[in-house]
């Protein structure tokens, strides 16, 4: 019975009506957050030409990369750092500097090179922002790599610091001076965080969708994407990943955009987009909340005593992820 309830709601999600967005709906300031670790150039020239692609004015969203540690992957020729220069097309010498910032796990000190740019292909302008985490000095295996989670708390610790007024690291003042300065678009304009992995492709219409609905319904704070394998006829093994995507990401959200449920505790690191501004009738900025961030250093896990959790989260089919 589950089974047949499913699938009749993937159906519904399946033939929902696509909204029409207009220029009014693609004026929120976006930042789309990239962690990446030990990926290659294939990997990393595809992730970010589907953001420079994708249908959104580049006036009004920045690429903000976040280098887990200096690490060479297995069989590469240059480290992921080396890479992500190479695609952007700026050097790794050429840093605005390398700041002190703050870490999770059994080294709690950090240190991190900044860089930016614009990246310009195919006609398309794309602003950028590159944090490479480059260790201590003693450090010698790996310098800098904490974790992907770290790489994630670098960005909504600065978030949390930044709104509710706390001391802020050497790198949260250098990202927000760039942000400012150099790439236009102040911190206090951003509207969205879009956090996507290092091996997805984003559709086209993505974040204009994503956008949209949150702009549209006050109550929606998270919303998380479809995921398809795009390597599907590779081989014996992807056709499988295909029935498992379909059946646990396609059936489940379509149920739970049928019916409106919340997100699962365990899906909290999966948002593709998360909603940080300060909600007027609770005054607070309720995703870059204190308990927001605790949860996140401790468990990774969102508790279900915070405010998000008080509200429904929907989900529709905005995202292409590569396997």
């Amino acid at each position: 019975m589950v089974l047949v309830i499913q699938c009749l709601c993937s159906l519904l999600y399946v033939v929902r009506r696509k909204p029409k967005i207009g220029p009014e709906d693609e004026r929120s300031k976006v930042m789309v957050m990239v962690p990446c670790y030990n990926e290659g150039t294939k990997e990393l020239r595809k992730t970010i030409e589907s953001v420079l692609g994708t249908s959104y004015p580049s006036q009004n969203k920045v690429l903000l990369v976040v280098a887990d540690g200096i690490v060479k992957g297995s069989g590469e020729p240059k480290t992921t750092p080396e890479f992500i220069a190479d695609e952007l097309g700026y050097s790794v010498d050429d840093e605005i500097g390398t700041f002190d910032c703050t870490s999770i796990g059994e080294l709690p000190s950090n240190r991190a090179k900044l860089y930016c740019g614009t990246y310009t292909k195919y006609g398309k302008e794309l602003k950028y922002m590159v944090i490479v985490k480059c260790g201590l000095r003693k450090e010698r295996n790996k310098p800098g790599n904490r974790g992907k989670r770290d790489s994630q708390l670098l960005i909504i610790g600065m978030l949390n610091r930044f709104h509710h007024r706390r001391p802020l690291t050497d790198l949260d003042q250098a990202v927000i001076a760039v942000l400012n300065n150099q790439l236009a678009i102040p911190l206090e304009t951003v509207k969205y965080l879009m956090a996507i992995d290092a091996d997805t492709k984003v559709h086209r219409d993505s974040v204009s969708n994503m956008t949209y609905s949150m702009n549209k319904d006050d109550t929606i704070l998270a919303l998380c994407g479809e995921t398809r394998v795009e390597n599907k006829r590779d081989s014996w093994v992807t056709w499988i990943q295909v029935f498992e995507y379909y059946t646990n990401h396609h059936m489940k959200k379509g149920t739970s955009y049928s019916f409106t449920l919340p997100l699962k505790r365990t899906c909290i690191l999966k948002f593709v987009l998360k909603y940080f501004p300060r909600r007027q009738h609770l005054n607070q900025y309720l995703a870059v909340s204190r308990a927001f961030l605790a949860a996140l250093q401790c468990t990774g896990f969102l508790p279900k005593t915070t405010p998000v959790f008080s509200h429904a989260i929907k989900f529709f089919s905005v995202m292409r992820q590569t396997k």
